[in-house]
């Protein structure tokens, strides 16, 4: 049962992680092409550049140790502490960044 339970806690941060990289392509394409603010494309605005900068980082992060939890889970062997680890980067990315 808890190898299930490693198998889930991995598979929701992988989740999280998918839905965070597709925030930042939406969160940049806005920020490029959509919209302007007193007559500069926003993503010209050095706030909007560190939360674009630092929400992709923190994506990518939590990707890296999700892919590497992940690449590791074992019949044989417990990843309880990885797997923990992993969720807890991956689902805790809605905090705010660049504050």
């Amino acid at each position: 049962m808890m190898r299930n339970l490693e198998i889930e806690r991995v598979t929701l941060a992988a989740q999280s992680v998918g839905t965070a990289l597709k925030c930042c392509e939406i969160m940049a394409r806005y920020a490029i092409k959509e919209r302007s603010a007193f007559g500069k494309k926003l993503v010209e605005f050095g706030q909007i550049q560190c939360i674009l900068a630092e929400s992709f980082a923190n994506a990518s992060a939590a990707w890296a140790l999700v892919y590497t939890t992940a690449m590791r889970i074992d019949p044989s062997k417990r990843q309880s502490l990885e797997a923990a680890s992993a969720k807890l980067v991956a689902t805790g990315m809605t905090d705010a960044p660049c504050g």
